[in-house]
C-alpha cells in the first residue's frame, strides 16, 4: 500500500515512512481465544486519564493534514493486522478498522 500524504509531509511530521513489515520468528502460541471472549486487560477509562495526563501536546495541524494524519494511521492499522494475527495469533473482531482518537487540540 502507498501512502501519500503531502501536506504531513511538508511540515516534516511524516519524514519517514515506514518499512515494510519483516517477520519475526515464531515462538509457541497459547490457543487460540476468540476476541470476543478474552478477558477484558486494559481499564479504558485509567488508561485514557492517564494518556490525557502524560501525552504532550500535539504537532500544530490543518484540518488537511489532521485528516491526513488520521487516514494515515487507518491505513497503517490495516496493514498491521495479519503481521499482528500471524505473531499473536489473535484475530480482529468485526470488521477490524482502527478507531483513530484526535487529540484533545485537534
Amino acid at each position: 500500500m502507498s501512502h501519500s500524504f503531502p501536506s504531513l509531509q511538508a511540515t516534516g511530521i511524516c519524514t519517514a515512512m515506514p518499512k515494510p513489515w519483516r517477520a519475526v520468528p515464531r515462538y509457541p502460541m497459547p490457543r487460540r481465544i476468540p476476541a470476543d471472549r478474552m478477558p477484558e486487560s486494559v481499564e479504558w477509562s485509567l488508561a485514557v486519564s492517564t494518556a490525557t495526563r502524560l501525552a504532550p501536546r500535539g504537532p500544530d495541524l490543518s484540518r488537511v493534514q489532521a485528516r491526513e494524519a488520521v487516514a494515515m494511521l487507518r491505513d497503517l492499522s490495516a496493514e498491521a493486522i495479519e503481521p499482528v494475527r500471524q505473531v499473536t495469533g489473535l484475530d480482529v473482531p468485526g470488521d477490524g478498522r482502527a478507531a483513530v482518537v484526535d487529540r484533545p487540540a485537534w
